[in-house]
């Protein structure tokens, strides 16, 4: 039994430099750590943070930790449960993002609501 626990332990730390979220070319591709996940960049509307909730804190929701939240043109939310930290890291990250993204400092969603008035000209 002690050496499945060793196989399991040696196995997350390679995994894990190459967990969570980066942007290549004109993609944006989340790496969990079971599975990979990829959306345009222009599939993006805005990228913010919440409270963290996860398997670290048996799903209720922390105070003290936020995760990256990725908002898509289709009004879904998807958290990045892998991007995990204390509010000034997460805000510096979710920044960088934003800016890699060339996304404006305070994400909009760039879709239009179907009760917002159609421009008469």
């Amino acid at each position: 039994m002690f050496w499945l626990w060793e196989a399991v332990l040696v196995a997350l730390i390679l995994r894990a430099p190459f967990v969570g979220i980066v942007v290549e070319q004109d993609r944006v591709v989340r790496r969990s750590w079971l599975r990979k996940r990829t959306w345009g960049v222009q599939d993006i509307a805005s990228v913010g943070s919440t409270n963290y909730s996860g398997l670290l804190n048996f799903s209720s929701t922390s105070r003290g930790f936020l995760m990256l939240s990725l908002e898509l043109i289709d009004g879904s939310v998807v958290h990045v449960r892998e991007v995990t930290g204390r509010p000034a890291a997460i805000s510096s990250a979710r920044d960088a993002l934003r800016r890699r993204l060339s996304l404006p400092h305070h994400s909009v969603p760039r879709r239009h609501r179907a009760d917002e008035p159609s421009d008469p000209t």
